[in-house]
Formats: C-alpha cells, structure tokens, sequence
C-alpha cells in the first residue's frame, strides 16, 4: 500500500490560481495516473471522519463523481509519510 494525498479543486480556475482546495490522504494499491481520472467514489469518501465530509461537500461544495488529475508530486525521497501528492479537478462526470 502507498499513502497518497488528493488536493481537489471544484474547477480548473480555482486549480490554476491557488483557489480554495480540500485535501484528503488515503492509502491505495494501484497509483492513479496523470493526466487520466480518478473515481472518487463513495467508498474513498467513507474514509473520511464526520467533520471531514462535511468540510468536503458543504465548505468547498465538492462531489462525488470523477476527477481529472492535473499533475502529481513524487514525495518518495523526501521524509514525508506521504509518496504521492495528485492535484485534481471535478470533471462533472
């Protein structure tokens, strides 16, 4: 298992101007891909405490639904806890 963290963004403005975004770290098998999709699904969201999840739908006015993963970060030699960070844009599907 890899520790990664998701930086989401609601639209590519926010993405590309430092807008308001919702992070969130979870472990995973199989690393996602840049510049493909990512299904943030319900079972990911499940992951997240109470307080998390309303952060997520009602402070940033995130969704469900598929994510188009904009670029990533390799934090492998770094001393982080994390490998990966990937910046993500709801793609509305």
């Amino acid at each position: 298992m890899t520790k990664i963290q998701f930086t989401l963004y609601k639209n590519l403005y926010d993405l590309k101007n430092n807008g308001p975004s919702f992070y969130h770290q979870f472990d995973v098998e199989t690393l996602p891909e840049v510049d493909g999709f990512f299904n943030y699904n319900k079972s990911i969201f499940e992951l997240m405490d109470e307080e998390a999840k309303d952060t997520f739908e009602n402070f940033y006015g995130l969704e469900l639904g598929r994510y188009y993963i904009y670029s990533s970060k390799d934090y492998t030699e770094k001393n982080s806890p994390i490998s990966y960070i990937y910046f993500a844009v709801f793609d509305g599907n």
